[in-house]
């Protein structure tokens, strides 16, 4: 008879914990779920979102409006010969090289002066950013090191089936030809635009990205 309650009891106990353990990986579930849910509400796409409009170097992300000067905090800098350059109010610049320690280009990003006064490119604010070259292996392992990466995670070797997933079809698509002369392979250029805002990608003919642009020059509108 002890045996026989002894017994009854284990099972008791089993089915207990099963039902403890069931419950709580229906509730883990169920969060991963809206944790899911919420990032990828979080990464849909939009011309107009102010909030795609940034470049995460090394971890740290630079949003259109930041101070250009602000890249120091991942070691990076404009050129010393470009500080003094005067933007006219509500203008920009063609996109500037950011650099490392030792003058190399890691990046580019655009002077913008967002002001009703006349500034200098030290007091810019990023207005657009470009990173890369029309073929993957033309990079520098410089630049590469740097993790730079964009809205949606798409980094330099991402691939277009990467960057449609993220921002859907291009707007515009350009084939480029190889150019012996040149010295240069072909490329295709995909662009998704509005106005003074866009986004655009060269993928090369190994079909990696290799170049990355985004300009946001009416950011705060």
């Amino acid at each position: 008879m002890k045996k026989k309650i002894l017994s009854l009891g284990l099972i008791i106990m089993m089915m207990v914990s099963l039902f403890t353990l069931t419950g709580c990986g229906s509730e883990n579930n169920t969060d991963n779920k809206k944790e899911e849910e919420q990032k990828s509400a979080e990464e849909t796409f939009s011309i107009d979102n102010n909030d795609c409009y940034f470049v995460k170097i090394n971890g740290t992300k630079f949003k259109a409006g930041d101070k250009i000067s602000s890249a120091s905090s991942v070691g990076l800098k404009q050129k010393e010969k470009n500080l003094d350059t005067t933007i006219p109010k509500n203008r920009y610049l063609l996109a500037q090289s950011v650099v490392n320690s030792d003058e190399e280009e890691i990046c580019k990003f655009v002077p913008l002066n967002a002001t009703d006064d006349k500034i200098t490119v030290a007091d810019a604010v990023i207005g657009g950013f470009e990173v890369g070259t029309y073929n993957y292996n033309k990079i520098s392992e410089e630049t590469l090191a740097y993790d730079i990466e964009i809205f949606g995670g798409i980094k330099l070797g991402s691939s277009y089936e990467d960057m449609q997933k993220v921002f859907g079809e291009p707007d515009f698509k350009h084939e480029a030809e190889a150019n012996e002369q040149l010295k240069m392979e072909a490329y295709t250029t995909y662009k998704y635009s509005k106005g003074y805002k866009a986004f655009e990608f060269i993928v090369d003919d190994s079909g990696k990205i290799s170049q990355i642009e985004w300009n946001n020059y009416d950011y705060d509108e």
